[in-house]
């Protein structure tokens, strides 16, 4: 039974009696103030004053219990209500004593029922009785500063919500309150250690939320589990920045409430992704510079990737200069040209998979193809020189970081050379093309030629001096 009425009250102090409980009837007694002048003691008999004949049933005569004359031996209640009175062996009983059994057991202190609220024992059990003026406290009381729980003067039986559960009640269990956790009221509410319990806790291996010992409302997030009122979540739903898929964070691919799939990484939802790499197929560019094939490989919200081939129909391509809506190409790969430098711009690429866009944007403006390294070759043009000798014809081939070659022929404006010795800044020739002589190999030091292109130079170094031709 749960009483949402009752009231906490003032804790009683508990005293555990020894002595054994007395069951007798009670029983009325002549207290009249006659008796003081009918009644005379005589050879410890109570006697008639006028007949000298022992007078018959209870009679209190100067404090002292008699029955039929004689001093009533043992424990014998005389009296009713709130008058009624213990004695022992005639006299009134000295310090706490409870007498009668069942609902009708009273408390007596002194010989009289003992005033205000008093627990008792029984047996082993202390603080079983709850007395109130010396019967036992009807309906539900405290006591203990709400440490136990009296039902009808006795502590009471099994679980008990005590208190107004709208409000803040206690659990007792056998009139205590209950240690550890429980919950009660239908599971609607979770006590530790007799009260409810403070802060979020959950339940039932995490499946149930409680907040101020009562079923959660509304949605949080604890042990990093969604809570939808007192329940796991179910389903897609948003929190705090964040999307969780049933209780935990979203992580795949979903559909939305307007039927859109969707797909989440940790809580975070995965828009579609570019990268543009350069020749190689996999590094990311970092800068761009004329003659760099760049290409757009995309990144899908599941986790595939779309590169130049095979060519997706449902991936569209728009490269631009930034601030820009001129198309400079609609292809997976796009060439930086001399035009792309010349404009000064960063380049600026979309692309669009179905209804979804995403743009990269280069960091810096392209820049102009520079001088990268000079191959030097014999007179078939091709095959590098390993060592040279006087009537060599010798060619510097250079090769540009955008991955061009200029020999020869024809003749780029952009080029320059200046064939050296090792050491020496003094200029032996000035063109792609350089002949070995005679004078070359007394001079006995290694041949240089520096090639610049532009803002650029590359330099050749031969691994020795030319040598005589041979015969």
């Amino acid at each position: 039974m749960t009483n949402n009425n009752m009231k906490f009250v003032k804790s009683v102090a508990a005293l555990a009696l020894s002595t054994s409980i007395i069951t007798t009837a009670v029983v009325a007694a002549d207290t009249t103030a006659s008796a003081q002048t009918t009644y005379k003691v005589s050879k410890g008999k109570l006697v008639n004053a006028k007949t000298g004949k022992a007078v018959k049933g209870y009679v209190v005569y100067k404090s002292t219990l008699y029955y039929n004359g004689t001093v009533k031996k043992g424990y014998k209640t005389v009296g009713t209500g709130s008058s009624m009175k213990l004695y022992n062996n005639g006299k009134l009983v000295k310090g706490y004593k409870t007498a009668g059994s069942g609902s009708s057991i009273k408390l007596f202190y002194n010989g009289s029922l003992k005033k205000g609220y008093k627990t008792a024992a029984k047996g082993s059990a202390d603080k079983y009785y709850l007395f109130y003026n010396g019967t036992l406290k009807k309906g539900y009381k405290t006591a203990g500063n709400g440490e136990r729980l009296y039902k009808d003067g006795r502590l009471d039986n099994g679980y008990e919500v005590y208190g107004d559960v709208d409000k803040n009640p206690s659990l007792y269990y056998n009139g205590y309150l209950k240690e550890g956790y429980k919950t009660a009221n239908k599971s609607t509410l979770l006590f530790y250690n007799g009260k409810l319990k403070e802060g979020y806790k959950t339940a039932k291996n995490d499946t149930v939320l409680y907040k101020e010992g009562r079923l959660n409302d509304g949605l949080v997030v604890v042990k990093d589990i969604l809570f939808d009122g007192s329940k796991q979540n179910k389903g897609l739903k948003e929190f705090s920045d964040k999307t969780y898929f049933d209780a935990k964070l979203a992580n795949g691919t979903y559909k939305d409430a307007n039927g859109v799939e969707k797909t989440y990484k940790d809580g975070v939802e995965v828009k579609l992704g570019v990268t543009v790499v350069g020749a190689d197929g996999v590094t990311p560019v970092d800068k761009i510079a004329s003659g760099d094939v760049l290409t757009a490989n995309i990144e899908l919200p599941n986790g595939d990737k779309i590169g130049s081939y095979p060519k997706d129909p449902n991936v569209s391509y728009k490269w631009h200069f930034e601030g820009s809506d001129a198309v400079l190409g609609t292809d997976a790969t796009f060439t930086i040209t001399e035009d792309t430098v010349a404009a000064n711009k960063k380049l600026v690429v979309d692309v669009t998979y179905k209804e979804e866009t995403a743009t990269w944007t280069s960091k810096a403006v392209a820049t102009a193809a520079t001088a990268k390294a000079v191959t030097v070759v014999g007179k078939d043009g091709v095959t590098p020189v390993d060592k040279i000798a006087s009537g060599d014809i010798l060619t510097a081939n250079l090769e540009l970081t955008n991955g061009d070659k200029i020999g020869s022929y024809p003749k780029d404006p952009n080029v320059s050379y200046k064939w050296h010795y090792e050491g020496n800044d003094a200029v032996l020739g000035t063109d792609a093309t350089f002949t070995i002589t005679d004078a070359t190999v007394a001079a006995n030091k290694k041949l240089v030629v520096d090639v610049t292109y532009k803002e650029g130079t590359a330099t050749w170094i031969s691994n020795e001096a030319a040598v005589p031709a041979a015969n």
